[in-house]
């Protein structure tokens, strides 16, 4: 089985047995990951370690991650590198959502837990600006080829991160996209219909750079936050064009629900803050994209 980043966390530990030092190789790490996973790039023109910030006028205020997204807006990080089994508490947030309201954009904590206590949680969801939060499996999630990491026998942060490569279609996949691409020659509209398990997001990525291409606009509807979180993370990691997400959420409840699916993401879970703000989203959308594909 491919490895997981609860793999490179166990190396982590027995390599850097010092907290203090395993959390800054972390930080590195996570430095690297955004400039190189695809996902990241897709979002961000540049990453600094918060000490290599050439706007820095002040000492440490919780920051230890400044990323700049391809519009110029800036978004503050923060790192949690705890054991998996320990939980994130609101005390652990306070200081770093208390000093980054301004340049900053937006906000994001990333750990090395999945674990959150209530009052944690409750506070991402007032925050302005939003704060998204990459936990251990979104950090599994990534377009990073951790065993490649692994094997590497130098020092942690002197070994160089390798992506995996991007998906190719199944041959029933080609056919479905091959079905779809002579059903739009003789109609404007139709639809595709796959079991489960045999790879709609993927096929959908490949209809729509075909159909939509660059500068093109998608209209992608989930019915669950999850599965928003998912189609994210999987046409970021596999896109052969540049994309520009947009993500719109209009129930505030929609992640309390308790469905068939056992949906339980929250709008903070996914990869990019979700408004519902009309003029935010048609002054986005008139920037210029001819170089990218906005969904």
């Amino acid at each position: 089985m491919p490895a997981t980043f609860g793999d490179v966390y166990e190396q982590l530990v027995e390599r850097v047995p010092d907290p203090g030092a395993r959390g800054r190789h972390f930080e590195r790490l996570v430095v690297d990951v955004m400039r190189t996973d695809r996902t990241f790039r897709q979002r961000f023109d540049k990453v600094w370690h918060w000490s290599e910030w050439p706007d820095r006028r002040s000492g440490d205020i919780g920051v230890d991650i400044v990323a700049r997204r391809h519009d110029g807006g800036l978004v503050a990080i923060q790192c949690k590198c705890y054991d998996p089994g320990h939980t994130i508490y609101k005390g652990h947030l306070d200081s770093f959502l208390a000093n980054t309201q301004q340049p900053f954009g937006e906000r994001m904590v990333v750990t090395t837990t999945s674990k959150w206590g209530g009052n944690a949680l409750r506070m991402l969801e007032r925050q302005q600006p939003a704060v998204q939060r990459v936990d251990l499996f979104g950090l599994e999630a990534t377009t990073i080829d951790w065993d490649a990491w692994l094997e590497d026998e130098r020092p942690a942060d002197e070994r160089d991160l390798v992506e995996r490569p991007r998906r190719q279609l199944r041959p029933h996949q080609v056919e479905a996209l091959a079905a779809v691409r002579d059903g739009f020659a003789a109609h404007d509209r139709g639809k595709l219909i796959m079991a489960c398990g045999t790879g709609k997001t993927l096929t959908a990525l490949r209809i729509a750079e075909e159909v939509a291409g660059r500068g093109g606009r998608v209209l992608f509807a989930a019915p669950s936050i999850s599965l928003l979180q998912q189609a994210l993370g999987d046409w970021g990691a596999d896109a052969r064009m540049p994309l520009r997400f947009f993500a719109v959420c209009s129930d505030e409840d929609v992640g309390r629900k308790r469905g068939s699916d056992g949906d339980s993401a929250r709008p903070y879970d996914l990869p990019i803050p979700a408004t519902t703000d009309a003029r935010a989203l048609a002054a986005e959308a008139s920037r210029d994209s001819t170089e990218r594909m906005t969904v």
